[in-house]
């Protein structure tokens, strides 16, 4: 088992200690005020979890490639494909600069860059996901666009709850299947991301 697929399985593992949280479903789907505390509780917490695992994982791929780098001062596949995605980001490009950077001092700032945008992650989303991974060298071809727009849904509705007050909602229509399902959705894509951080370790030789 590998250290992302690790990770996972420690978030699976949580997620399925969360589901205490959900009440039983009742025939006409009308639950209580605490009970449906509890449901939002289990979303908001889900999406905690999901959240710290995706900043988990580039954690993990950046500590991976920016050490051997700073171990062997060798330039991995995994190092270039980080150093030409920041090429494709930069204007002007890296040839036309005056002062030229070793591609070690690159890729340490790369890594810095990284880490702080992972330790500044806010969310879920598609916006958050593609700004964390894109710059590990993953081809965004490669990400499914159904899951990633079922992770903007996922993130919003985590926000419909952490930023409004109860007043502002006669009732949550959420039911304990609603909920679970949402999670289950999200979580589907989760052990993708998994595969591409292994490829980018893969390709760290």
């Amino acid at each position: 088992m590998t250290k992302a697929e690790k990770l996972l399985e420690k978030l699976e593992r949580r997620v399925r200690e969360l589901e205490i949280l959900l009440p039983a479903e009742t025939t006409r789907n009308l639950y209580p005020r605490d009970e449906q505390d509890s449901m939002m509780g289990y979303r908001l917490l889900c999406h905690a979890e999901m959240e710290g695992f995706i900043e988990a994982l580039v954690e993990l791929a950046v500590e991976e490639v920016w050490g051997t780098a700073r171990k062997t001062q060798i330039i991995t596949r995994a190092a270039q494909q980080m150093i030409e995605f920041k090429d494709k980001c930069e204007f002007p490009p890296a040839t036309l600069r005056e002062r030229r950077i070793s591609d070690l001092d690159r890729l340490k700032g790369i890594a810095n860059d990284l880490l702080g945008k992972a330790n500044r992650n806010n969310g879920v989303t598609e916006k958050d996901i593609l700004n964390l991974f894109l710059p590990l060298g993953v081809d965004h071809t490669l990400l499914d666009t159904s899951w990633l727009e079922v992770m903007t849904d996922f993130g919003r509705s985590r926000g419909d709850v952490a930023h409004n007050s109860w007043e502002n909602h006669t009732r949550y229509d959420t039911t304990p299947a609603k909920e679970r399902d949402a999670v289950g959705y999200a979580m589907l894509g989760l052990s993708a991301l998994v595969k591409h951080v292994d490829d980018v370790i893969g390709r760290n030789v």
